[in-house]
């Protein structure tokens, strides 16, 4: 990786997305693969990176990009662009304000900047953006298009987490996946593998931490090359889930019902 160049630009973006309203000032800010676009000084009543932020969010993201790459045992080689809102703007320009989505196959994510950033644990540094969307850029241009239990859950176990939870203390702390497998457990809801290939309307808050569960598990069970295998097989349309269930099998070396029976033991020593 080159060492780190700052490049500064303020421009006047007219090009408005269908999704995405980018129109305004933005500072331009590259570095290594990294190519960040956030507001300046006073664009609005909410806080934009200084130059120690901005510093920061291009190592991180430089440094998430080589993690991803090495977990996930890719051998790819691409840059990408981050758009960073303020606060006070992001729920109208990118639908949220709690965090962000990315446009894999333009190798874009949008974000917005939280001041405070989020801490990754109490006693760990903070993180601005994270891995999560930067694994589904990876994993859109390895595997292309697929299941919600693949998408989310590839990015959800490379993370580690989901969310974030307020501690007593009055900071936010991202959700480590094993305490959210905890609560559910006490709760009797722990999804099996068939509810996760299935879908449905399973809320957000249950199926993307189960789904990283699930996925982290298979890592560790059978390897992240096998896994890799299975991504590309479970297809966005195939409604045949009795095929589906057969990608596992196959790669796997595994019956489904076997694999889905020793990850539910798995779960229950998570209580």
């Amino acid at each position: 990786m080159k060492t780190t160049l700052l490049i500064c630009i303020l421009i006047l973006s007219t090009v408005c997305n269908a999704k995405e309203n980018i129109k305004g000032s933005w500072i331009v800010t590259k570095s290594g693969r990294v190519t960040l676009r956030c507001r300046p000084f006073d664009f609005s009543k909410s806080p934009s990176p200084d130059s120690l932020a901005i510093t920061n969010i291009l190592k991180e993201q430089n440094d998430c990009y080589n993690e991803i790459r090495n977990k996930l045992k890719l051998n790819d080689d691409f840059e990408f662009s981050i758009y960073l809102f303020n606060y006070d703007e992001a729920k109208e320009k990118i639908g949220t304000n709690g965090g962000g989505h990315a446009n894999s196959k333009e190798r874009i994510i949008y974000y917005t900047y939280l001041n405070p950033p989020i801490k990754k644990s109490p006693n760990g540094i903070h993180e601005y953006i994270g891995n999560h969307e930067l694994v589904h850029v990876f994993a859109y241009r390895n595997f292309g298009r697929a299941r919600k239990i693949v998408r989310e859950g590839y990015a959800v176990a490379i993370s580690g987490d989901f969310s974030a939870y307020k501690a007593s203390n009055g900071e936010f702390y991202k959700k480590p996946i094993e305490l959210w497998m905890k609560e559910y457990n006490e709760k009797n809801q722990v999804l099996s593998p068939s509810e996760m290939l299935k879908g449905g309307k399973i809320p957000y808050s249950q199926f993307y931490p189960q789904s990283g569960f699930f996925i982290s598990w298979l890592f560790e069970q059978y390897g992240v090359e096998k896994v890799n295998m299975i991504y590309p097989k479970l297809r966005l349309y195939t409604l045949n889930e009795s095929k589906l269930k057969k990608e596992f099998e196959s790669i796997l070396g595994e019956s489904f019902s076997t694999i889905e029976n020793n990850y539910l033991a798995y779960c229950k020593l998570k209580k």
